[in-house]
């Protein structure tokens, strides 16, 4: 029987000798390693959810912006490693795996060093998703022309109908948003501009002291939805948000107990608030206060710790700054989560009971 050779080798076969030009034995040399497509795609999909991890992990605490840039060049590292394993490593080299590596490595790099606004952030909502949407039909037609049958697809489709999922989300919040955005305005307090950024404020009530209250770990000025009404029919008690958090905007700077008392002083400072101040704070919110008070005591009256941080909590609390770290990863991810759609599962889930308004 006379065998019929195409020239396509199996993309699974094992390793083979390759003949050298003058088909001498002695010199011949073994071929370069070869992988299974299906490898290639879990090596590139494993790479990039751990890049994405990673830079996440560094960025932890950090604004809107870098957060989501980060991200977005772990996903693009997954798609570059994609491409260069394939060719590297497979006979069926996925070239078209640059296309996303490039989209979402130039995005992710923009957001790092633009580090746009909110508002710069908001006005993107209307660009990214159908961009997305649009990249995301392209990489199913070209998984399904260019990647073998047993080559792995299934590994990649799910990652791409997750992903489409958040472009949806995105672009209902970015319209729910629009909608919504009168009924935001005509609600209580005011965006008062302490620089960089502007602070969410609230005050009700009259008479004096007045009441800062200062919310926990990741909370919001919401978490006083039911304190503040109370304390308003004693005396004035101001409620406010600090950045990136509620209704503030992210600082462009790095927040740390000193920079939040800076930036507060300098919201009450230009909502005419001088004193004499009772400071309120809630868990993480206590050392906040007591920072407030070391650098301002002329203003300060009083203070009211609620079940406060001790200040030595990082160095007598072994579990504590694990917690820390962990806790400011998680809430690192909310203005991300809810800028695909999740602010109603965030919000539900982070203040159950409080008032609807």
């Amino acid at each position: 029987m006379t065998q019929h050779h195409t020239g396509v080798q199996d993309p699974d076969a094992p390793p083979t000798m390759t003949a050298t030009h003058d088909d001498d034995p002695a010199r011949r040399r073994p071929a370069r390693s070869r992988w299974p497509m299906r490898v290639v795609v879990a090596a590139s999909l494993l790479g990039g959810l751990a890049a994405a991890a990673a830079g996440l992990v560094m960025t932890a605490g950090g604004t809107e912006p870098v957060v989501d840039g980060s991200v977005l060049l772990g996903f693009a590292a997954g798609w570059a490693l994609l491409l260069v394993l394939s060719v590297r490593f497979n006979d069926h080299p996925q070239k078209w795996a640059a296309v996303p590596a490039a989209v979402m490595g130039a995005g992710g790099a923009a957001l790092l060093v633009f580090t746009p606004s909110s508002a710069a952030m908001h006005a993107l909502g209307w660009v990214w998703p159908p961009v997305l949407l649009g990249l995301l039909a392209w990489i199913t037609i070209q998984i399904r022309r260019q990647l073998p049958r047993r080559g792995g697809r299934w590994m990649l489709y799910p990652i791409v109908a997750v992903t489409g999922l958040a472009a949806v989300g995105g672009g209902h919040h970015t319209v729910t948003q629009s909608i919504d955005q009168a009924s935001v305005e005509s609600m209580p307090g005011q965006l008062i501009d302490v620089g960089d950024h502007g602070l969410y404020l609230s005050c009700t009530g009259s008479g004096e002291p007045t009441v800062i209250l200062e919310p926990g770990l990741g909370e919001t000025s919401a978490a006083w939805g039911w304190i503040a009404p109370t304390v308003a029919t004693h005396t004035r008690v101001c409620m406010y948000d600090r950045a990136g958090r509620g209704r503030s905007e992210p600082s462009p700077t790095p927040q740390d107990g000193d920079q939040i008392a800076t930036d507060l002083h300098t919201l009450l400072e230009r909502a005419d608030i001088s004193g004499p101040l009772v400071m309120v704070g809630h868990s993480l919110g206590g050392l906040y206060v007591l920072d407030y008070t070391a650098r301002y005591p002329q203003q300060v009256a009083g203070m009211v710790l609620l079940d406060a941080t001790p200040p030595t909590a990082f160095s007598s609390l072994p579990d504590y700054p694990a917690f820390y770290d962990m806790f400011t990863t998680a809430t690192c991810l909310f203005p991300g989560l809810a800028r695909l759609g999740a602010t109603e599962l965030i919000n539900a889930s982070s203040h159950p009971g409080l008032p609807a308004e």
